[in-house]
């Protein structure tokens, strides 16, 4: 089908505001027609969204998309008809290349995340590990094809937490899947059919964590060029903060339509995604029933009050017997390698500071920075983890085997005087929830 119909891709990718380095990495590609005719391919579209700080995630991005590209193309070559089993093998050889960068110290392990999508003769082929997305906008109904591999998706498909828990906690972009994070990670890979007047979005979760996918259904339903709803998403992005790097790529099959017609309920791809939150509407405070409640508080609290002196006058005192008490005595003795940690917070991470040591970073999942005072941690989303912590619904926790040290932020800062050595530091909220940060070491001045 696909041969007859003209195809139509645009992309777009934007640092964002608050990044100082681009770690999304995408590839768009149409093959000319003798190539397109062997393969049974006639368009390819990747997006891949780096971590690890630094240099680190923009590396393990483009490493993803050149590999999976590279590794495609050869089975397409050889098996044009074996498109899903071609894809399998891409995400195989991707995971691969990523996993086999240098790991630099300080800085963590590389990963990305990666979705892909192929336009066949008369279907579409999708690819996909991690929290990019696919969607489909068919006869005016937005679906996305994809289901994120994050903890809290996890979570909501287990009905452990709800869709509106899930799109305002802090660990909502912590993942389950990546490419570089294990030897193996399985890829979700599924096929569908297609229909003129397609139009497929790609994108990295810098769009969807500003833009809800009705406000994307909207645009995509409207009457401007593919160039222009590409600009405006990245701009809507932007316009609300900007937090990660933004990558949009679109893809319509035929020309655009303006008039849609609804698509038969058996039509519609059946992948599995994340409804969005419904908000209810907050209901009148009454302060006349407040008022109520404490004035019967205070009723009931002078009737308890007033029972139990009655009951104690009328009591008859038994003799006390005293027996002689044992004398323990207890030496607190400081441990002698020990080191004043200092732990300040900001809008933007967490500061620790040894007062009379040294501070490294030997082990980190979120992105430590070296600094003159000691280390910093920055926070993947700084507004979410700062009033979590300001709050008290979160704390900083250190480990080392069986001693845990809470560092509560509430006051802004938090001191404490701790054994040398290796510490591993965790964010904990208020449900017991505990995500690994990373492993600090401790040394005392006189050792460095």
């Amino acid at each position: 089908m696909t041969k007859s119909l003209p195809i139509e891709v645009v992309a777009a990718s934007d640092v964002g505001k608050v990044r100082s380095n681009n770690e999304d990495s995408y590839l768009v590609y149409l093959p000319p027609l003798q190539e397109a005719e062997k393969m049974g391919l006639w368009a390819l579209l990747v997006v891949a969204d780096g971590m690890g700080g630094h240099a680190l995630g923009e590396l393990a991005s483009q490493t993803a998309v050149k590999a999976f590209a590279e590794s495609l193309f050869a089975s397409l070559a050889k098996q044009p008809n074996e498109k899903e089993r071609a894809l399998r093998d891409a995400i195989d050889h991707a995971n691969n290349a990523v996993y086999r960068l240098t790991r630099e110290e300080g800085k963590g392990r590389p990963g990305t995340t990666l979705t892909a999508l192929i336009l066949g003769d008369d279907s579409f082929y999708i690819a996909h590990v991690g929290d990019s997305r696919a969607y489909l906008l068919r006869d005016g109904q937005l679906r996305q094809l994809t289901t994120d591999h994050t903890w809290v998706a996890q979570e909501v498909a287990q009905g452990r937490m709800r869709p509106s828990e899930a799109q305002n906690s802090p660990f909502r972009n912590y993942l389950t899947r990546a490419l570089g994070s294990k030897p193996r990670v399985e890829g979700d890979i599924f096929a569908g059919g297609l229909k003129e007047g397609d139009l497929f979005l790609l994108c990295s979760d810098g769009l969807t964590g500003h833009v809800r996918n009705d406000e994307i259904a909207k645009l995509l339903n409207g009457t401007a060029s593919l160039q222009e709803i590409c600009e405006r998403l990245v701009a809507m992005a932007n316009e609300r903060g900007g937090h990660d790097n933004i990558t949009v790529l679109l893809a319509q099959v035929g020309l655009r339509r303006k008039k849609h017609h609804p698509l038969p309920q058996s039509e519609i791809p059946t992948q599995p995604y994340i409804p969005r939150p419904v908000f209810k509407k907050r209901k009148r405070f009454h302060w006349e029933s407040l008022i109520l409640l404490i004035l019967l508080g205070v009723v009931f609290g002078l009737v308890i009050g007033l029972a139990l002196r009655i009951w104690q006058s009328n009591r008859i005192p038994k003799p006390a017997v005293l027996k002689p008490q044992k004398t323990t005595v207890r030496s607190l003795t400081l441990a002698t390698q020990s080191i004043r940690l200092q732990v300040k917070l900001s809008r933007e991470g967490v500061q620790f500071t040894a007062e009379n040591g040294e501070i490294r970073v030997i082990r980190q999942e979120r992105e430590f920075e070296k600094t003159k005072e000691g280390v910093f941690l920055k926070f993947k989303n700084p507004q979410k983890s700062y009033d979590a912590l300001k709050s008290g619904q979160a704390s900083i926790v250190l480990m080392q085997g069986n001693k845990r040290q809470e560092c509560l932020l509430t006051k802004g800062e938090y001191s404490a005087q701790i054994n040398e050595g290796d510490w591993e530091v965790r964010y904990v909220d208020f449900r017991g929830t505990e995500l690994p940060l990373g492993t600090l070491t401790l040394m005392r001045a006189s050792e460095r």
